[in-house]
């Protein structure tokens, strides 16, 4: 069989599906920082409760799994989204 890197289930799929949509159309439609901002923080927010309910419980009744690249994965865009949160409060005001 091909190896796989990392199998994303269909509900963790579906919730960065949507955050994509969301992200595109705030990318391409919205030019207030403020709006970009708060979604830059609830994007953050959500890889922050992927991180830490991965890390006590990664299995939650086979609806999905998180398996220890997710949590690099999880943890990456959450830092990555701590820094952009602190920068785009510098320019907002």
């Amino acid at each position: 069989g091909i190896p796989y890197v990392v199998q994303l289930d269909l509900w963790q799929s579906l919730v960065y599906l949507v955050l994509a949509a969301v992200g595109w159309y705030y990318g391409w439609f919205y030019h207030d920082h403020k709006k970009v901002a708060c979604y830059n923080e609830a994007v953050t927010a959500v890889m922050m409760i992927f991180l830490l309910s991965g890390l006590v419980w990664p299995n939650w009744g086979d609806i999905w799994h998180l398996e220890e690249e997710e949590h690099i994965f999880h943890a990456v865009l959450f830092v990555w989204g701590v820094i952009t949160s602190a920068l785009a409060k510098n320019i907002t005001t």
